[in-house]
């Protein structure tokens, strides 16, 4: 059974014959009372009763024995009441019985009221931005001179500026370039190796794998330092002289360039010896670089004038970095170009026209590295470091002049 509140428990409740379960309610109705009852009149007194009032509760509300709800100050909208009961057995009624319950906003948050509202705010804003666009528009006046007067020294200064920046680069591209290759130098290296090694490092530390099995490092990612020592430049200069020996250099740096990738960069080391630093992007491609260099120096005829013609050959060492497989810091790079060049050097004592590799090992520890003088042989037989060669032959170490300190 339904039963409505009466006209004296509400503020207000539906006469509207269409909709006669709509209870109405208006915005200075404090409250609103609920009363219900059950049928079962078997035993009444142990019937039960829960309620919900969509819209406002988020769960039904046990009210157990007690028939009736209270609602106070419910927010402006529209709400549903609805109540069930169980009988005497606790069977509950699971449909219940429903009342629609709308409750009239006031005055001042009704439609119209926003509308007069956004009017009144609007009409306020427009009169202030009117104002405000006076009021830049006398300082844009004001300040437009001004500007005018700053632009016109701006842009002398802005000349000077822009003369003095070409200068400064052209200083700087002089102290980084080899002034008769065109190549980079020592104090390039020097100036960006550090942020190379740093970004080597991070993509190492990113990728290793603590399982690997592999001998030797040599696969991506790692940069190879690559020391070429010319074979035969002495004699060209001595027969030749210094020009015939400049233009050599020249046709040297032509072939480098154009045995080379693009991103490996080429340094004039001094004298004689060049450098090659670049990144090793697959298995064993700084050997074949190695490979293809030495051959294109060997094979090249080089015009040296007057009709001259002179050979030349390359003895090639190059080492990677990271050096050790486990250690990113096994060695620094400073010191992996110095096992480099002893790789060169053993190329040219190994009878010239040929490339050695050496790469780090996982039994390579850097206190063995640093508390010795490097002897290639040593540390090969110990399992340190893994040699690779161009050359069908055993390699011979018996020259130890070129053993120094790794600092």
């Amino acid at each position: 059974e339904r039963t409505l509140p009466p006209p004296k428990l509400t503020s207000a409740y539906s006469t509207d014959e269409t909709d006669p379960d709509t209870l109405f309610l208006d915005y200075q109705d404090d409250y609103i009372t609920f009363k219900f009852a059950a049928l079962d009149y078997a035993s009444s007194d142990k019937n039960q009763y829960r309620y919900r009032l969509e819209g406002f509760d988020e769960d039904w509300v046990d009210s157990g024995k007690v028939r009736r709800a209270t609602y106070t100050n419910l927010p402006a909208g529209d709400y549903t009441f609805t109540v069930t009961a169980s009988n005497n057995d606790g069977m509950w009624n699971d449909q219940g019985v429903s009342v629609k319950l709308h409750v009239e906003p006031p005055p001042w948050q009704t439609l119209w009221a926003y509308s007069l509202y956004t009017l009144f705010i609007g009409g306020t804003l427009v009169n202030y931005r009117r104002g405000q666009n006076k009021k830049l528009n006398r300082a844009a006046k004001h300040s437009a001179k001004l500007e005018r007067e700053v632009q016109s020294r701006t842009r002398e200064l802005s000349v000077r500026n822009e003369q003095l920046k070409a200068l400064n680069e052209q200083l700087l591209e002089a102290s980084t370039t080899d002034s008769l290759t065109g190549l980079k130098n020592r104090r390039y290296l020097y100036d960006s190796i550090e942020s190379r090694v740093a970004l080597v490092e991070r993509r190492c530390n990113g990728s290793q794998d603590p399982d690997f099995e592999a001998k030797t490092v040599d696969i991506a990612p790692s940069l190879f330092f690559m020391m070429i020592d010319l074979d035969g430049f002495k004699a060209i200069n001595d027969t030749y002289g210094h020009l015939a020996g400049d233009q050599a250099l020249l046709e040297v740096r032509d072939i480098l360039q154009s045995t080379c990738r693009k991103s490996d960069t080429i340094i004039r080391w001094g004298g004689d010896e060049f450098m090659i630093i670049g990144e090793n992007t697959s298995s064993r491609a700084a050997e074949q670089l190695a490979e293809r260099i030495r051959y294109n120096l060997a094979e090249h005829q080089y015009q040296l004038g007057g009709g001259h013609v002179g050979r030349l050959s390359g003895s090639i060492g190059f080492a990677m970095y990271p050096f050790s497989p486990l250690h990113t810091r096994t060695l620094s790079w400073d010191q992996t170009v110095a096992v480099a060049d002893h790789a060169a050097y053993t190329a040219k004592k190994n009878g010239r026209n040929a490339w050695v590799g050496v790469y780090g090992t996982r039994k390579s520890i850097w206190d063995e590295f640093t508390k010795t003088k490097i002897n290639l042989e040593v540390l090969a037989s110990q399992g340190m470091i893994d040699i690779r060669s161009s050359l069908s032959a055993a390699l011979s170490f018996t020259d130890n002049a070129r053993q120094e300190e790794v600092h």
